[in-house]
């Protein structure tokens, strides 16, 4: 049988075979329990039994996966999307959090919840369930957040948009501008800083939200009938700071927090068809990412279906290493 030795790196648990000089991933920090096939090596002892790893998922509707029993090709909704035992949070059985436990070989400790705030994970729990943060154990080695929509009340300002010509003197803009400029921040740090405290061990992942609107410029598809160009610029700078500032928060909190950005070259959200059709909730293609007001759904509208959902996935999927 081949000689072996273990190299540790950071995250990265790699083993090499001497007399055939190359490196073969065996575990990447209790993430993929489990060894690839390589002829001629054995099975490390207990590698198999190992317990799956811990991977805790947070964050609101965006996490949970309000909008995932929608696919954008059918005209009917997915049937039996959503965990009855989640009852007002909607975990949709096909959210991010749970296609990437599938993936990663994790046990998943799924408290995300729709409608969720900053205080929803630091203070106040919803439905009858303690706040989310009470989920995060020391033994947990991933943790996903999307969060900081519904702090800025996200259903207001839409309303407002869907509702009225909405611009910078709305009272539904006035609140948003000044959660966003003032309090959003500390609010994103102080739920990082309280993950690290008690998973400290754990890589963090918080995530952008991904395009809503259009561009200002754009062709506003199917949202003509309500969403001005001045709409889809104020928005758009709503979002981008609100990602922003999520991001920044994230940066400057220590090395094992990642921020997942949506908008990031590559990102399956930011793909166009062949025609220039986007993947926002105003788009005409049968391959949106986003639900619009006319979806068969009403509560998903705004919301990421089932394709978004998968492309979430992927690009937290992206980060975890």
């Amino acid at each position: 049988m081949s000689l072996i030795f273990v190299r540790y790196y950071p995250l990265m648990l790699y083993t090499k075979i001497i007399n055939k000089g190359m490196y073969v991933k065996l575990t990447v920090s209790g993430f993929i329990i489990g060894l690839f096939a390589v002829v001629g090596l054995s099975m490390v002892n207990g590698a198999s039994a190992a317990a799956a790893p811990l991977y805790v998922a947070l964050g609101d509707s965006y996490s949970s996966g309000v909008g995932a029993d929608v696919d954008p090709a059918k005209t009917q909704p997915i049937a039996n999307s959503f965990d009855p035992a989640s009852g007002g949070c909607q975990r949709a059985y096909k959210a991010y959090p749970v296609l990437l436990a599938q993936n990663l070989g994790a046990q998943l400790r799924n408290v995300t919840c729709a409608g969720a705030t900053t205080d929803n994970i630091l203070q106040t729990g919803q439905f009858g369930q303690p706040a989310q943060i009470e989920a995060v154990t020391s033994d947990a080695l991933l943790v996903t957040v999307t969060i900081g929509g519904n702090d800025i009340d996200f259903g207001g300002i839409m309303g407002c948009i869907a509702s009225k010509e909405c611009d910078g003197n709305s009272p539904e803009a006035i609140h948003t501008l000044d959660i966003l400029h003032n309090h959003l921040y500390n609010r994103v740090a102080n739920v990082i800083t309280a993950i690290q405290e008690r998973a400290p061990g754990a890589r963090i992942l918080f995530g952008g939200y991904p395009q809503i609107y259009p561009n200002e410029g754009q062709s506003a598809g199917t949202c003509s009938a309500y969403l001005s160009g001045g709409e889809m610029s104020g928005w758009n700078y709503i979002q981008n700071t609100m990602n922003d500032t999520v991001k920044w928060a994230v940066q400057n909190n220590g090395g094992n927090v990642r921020y997942v950005d949506p908008y990031a070259a590559g990102s399956p959200f930011m793909q166009k068809s062949i025609w220039g059709q986007t993947k926002d909730a105003c788009s005409t293609w049968n391959k949106r990412a986003m639900n619009g007001y006319g979806t068969v759904n009403p509560s998903s509208a705004l919301h990421l279906n089932v394709l978004g959902q998968q492309h979430y996935y992927s690009i937290f999927r992206s980060r975890v290493f």
